[in-house]
């Protein structure tokens, strides 16, 4: 079976690899088409094929001529390629196959209805080229996404608050959140026992102006009560000397560093917040932190998140408070002392993509069929 993954995203893509690596297990073949303006070396080689194409933002807005020229380009490579099936990540993907009459599993990484909503939250000059991009994604959304979902064979998200959203209008709607694999978990090696000194991890590319609104408050909390913290991320904001930056890191190399740490925090996005977004989300980065026998740190509106990890985390409703409880931790020996072996095997039990082979296989079967 070839399973032909269709992203305007491109690599590197941790979920793509993810899925990438547990189709080969099954014994079937990845390619991948899309995105990327580089060879990509972050990416895990578990793609037999993988063809590029620069696609310009022009695309997603939908303006004709560069929307079917991408379109065109995929459609001849499709056909020379001949897959049994396209796993379309995100909406562009999706409404490409639906535009060719191609069968396709509609993959969202991202519940776009509410991204929309959430980036309409930002603050932008009235006249700035960015409100008119924002307005036209708005309408292509609204033009996109219903039937988009409605017409997939499959519809494949990160969590079940989003699911059952989606199955009001397709009903053949499953979940995969973003665990990582066992390849990731694999690369962790513990520490001996952690130092007695709290040590605190944020994972940010701080490349937003929420983002970098989150993490300058969590080190303005910190550094005012002397707490240290670790940024893994392209950060690029004022030094501090509470702050040490570690700059980009590769997967292996962030799962490496992760042991080190007590505890794991995670920005809090107010547009997201005002719009109701963080009952669906589903970060990356909390279940590479559970993995690495770190405590996560949640907003405590995460209410998915609550229903698959509960008590392992401590649940926050601001940055403020977040810091409260770490002020508290910092002189708390059996905090600091606690064992990551509880947390960690929480997490290999209940949290690994490789345990959803069965729904994805069954999902690439129905379309088949």
């Amino acid at each position: 079976m070839k399973i032909l993954h269709l992203s305007d995203e491109g690599l590197p893509d941790i979920r793509l690899d993810r899925y990438a690596y547990i189709i080969s297990k099954m014994g079937y073949e990845s390619y991948f088409y899309g995105n990327t303006e580089n060879k990509d070396k972050h990416s895990f080689n578990f793609f037999k094929e993988t063809e590029t194409k620069r696609i310009p933002s022009s695309v997603n807005l939908g303006f004709p001529f560069f929307y079917q020229n991408y379109r065109k380009k995929f459609k001849d490579s499709y056909k020379k390629l001949k897959p049994d099936i396209v796993h379309a990540h995100n909406l562009i993907s999706a409404k490409i196959c639906l535009d060719l009459n191609i069968p396709y599993i509609y993959d969202d990484h991202e519940y776009w209805k509410y991204q929309v909503k959430a980036r309409n939250k930002v603050k932008i000059s009235l006249f700035s080229k960015r409100k008119f991009t924002n307005k036209l994604f708005t309408l292509r959304i609204k033009q996109w996404e219903k039937k988009v979902i409605k017409n997939a064979e499959t519809v494949i998200t990160v969590s079940e608050t989003i699911a059952n959203d989606h199955r009001l209008i397709n009903p053949n709607s499953i979940v995969i959140p973003n665990f990582p694999c066992s390849f990731e978990i694999n690369q962790i090696q513990n520490p001996p026992g952690k130092e007695n000194i709290l040590k605190i991890l944020i994972i940010s590319n701080y490349n937003s102006s929420e983002e970098k609104n989150s993490v300058d408050k969590y080190i303005t909390h910190l550094s005012k009560n002397d707490i240290d913290l670790t940024i893994i991320g392209n950060y690029n904001g004022p030094d501090n000397k509470n702050l040490t930056s570690l700059g980009f890191l590769t997967t292996i190399e962030m799962y490496k560093k992760l042991p080190f740490f007590h505890v794991g925090l995670n920005t809090i996005h107010q547009g997201k917040k005002e719009v109701g977004y963080f009952k669906f989300s589903c970060p990356n980065r909390v279940f590479q932190y559970l993995h690495g026998g770190l405590i996560p740190v949640i907003h405590s509106e995460m209410s998915f998140l609550k229903t698959i990890i509960g008590e392992q985390s401590i649940f926050v409703n601001n940055e403020n408070e977040t810091c409260k409880f770490l002020i508290h931790m910092k002189n708390d020996s059996d905090f600091l002392k606690n064992n990551p072996g509880k947390i960690q095997k929480f997490a290999r039990e209940n949290l690994v993509f490789d345990n959803y082979e069965k729904e994805l296989l069954k999902a690439y079967l129905n379309v088949q069929n």
